[in-house]
């Protein structure tokens, strides 16, 4: 069993990797259940989140990638991210025979006996391999 945590889970996701996971859970859903097109909901997604503007001692500053802390929009795409990361490489990752539990940015996995885990680095090392493609 192991734990795993994913450090600064929003300044590590990335802006292409967020809209891929958006884009698939948009294309889920029907029609009629958003208010404008659907094309048009992912571009209105996308224009929010390529403006992020913050204060910091009085003055403003525009994040330049990855998600913001403190966008509304970051929890839930920070979250459609992870499971369209779990769904694509944790079974390449952790292998069939593990269960894999996650809440928000913390996981704890349970996997066989003798599984040498220490060869599949950590969660963020997966980020990065993940997010090169």
């Amino acid at each position: 069993m192991a734990s795993f945590d994913v450090k600064a889970l929003f300044t590590r996701v990335p802006e292409g990797g967020a809209m891929k996971a958006v884009k698939e859970a948009v294309n889920k859903i029907s029609e009629n259940e958003v208010p404008v097109s659907k094309s048009d909901y992912i571009k209105l997604i996308s224009i929010c989140i390529s403006f992020y503007p913050f204060t910091f001692n009085g003055k403003v500053y525009r994040q330049h990638q990855r998600l913001a802390m403190g966008s509304p929009l970051s929890a839930v795409m920070a979250s459609l991210f992870m499971e369209l990361l779990e769904r694509d490489e944790y079974i390449k990752t952790m292998g069939r025979n593990s269960t894999w539990c996650r809440y928000v940015d913390d996981v704890i996995s349970i996997y066989p006996r003798g599984t040498n885990i220490a060869n599949y680095g950590d969660l963020t090392t997966c980020m990065k391999v993940y997010n090169s493609r």
